[in-house]
């Protein structure tokens, strides 16, 4: 099962514990209550994505997510239609384009 993803907010307070405050690892872990690989991922993928501390005022959080996430389904924010009840029937089928 993947892992949850850190809110946007937590991902901010571990770039600004680390380069700010120059805590380890496992005390911003602690402070945030999250786990220190989760610490760990967070730094790997700021350094990989060229993100700096401090951040841009410019970045907003939208830009924040694609950049360490690029390519994940919630930075394309893609929305699936809800299933459409066929009351002949009583059955739930997904509305889909040329389903049958």
């Amino acid at each position: 099962m993947p892992k949850k993803r850190l809110s946007m907010r937590k991902l901010q307070e571990i770039l600004r514990l680390k380069f700010e405050r120059g805590l380890s690892n496992r005390a911003i872990a602690r402070s945030i209550s999250v786990s220190p690989t989760s610490v760990s991922d967070c730094l790997l993928r700021s350094k990989m994505a060229g993100v700096a501390w401090p951040l841009d005022p410019e970045m907003v959080e939208g830009e924040l997510e694609a950049r360490l996430y690029p390519g994940s389904p919630s930075s394309q924010r893609q929305q699936k239609a809800p299933p459409v009840v066929d009351r002949s029937n009583g059955a739930t089928r997904d509305r889909v384009n040329g389903a049958t």
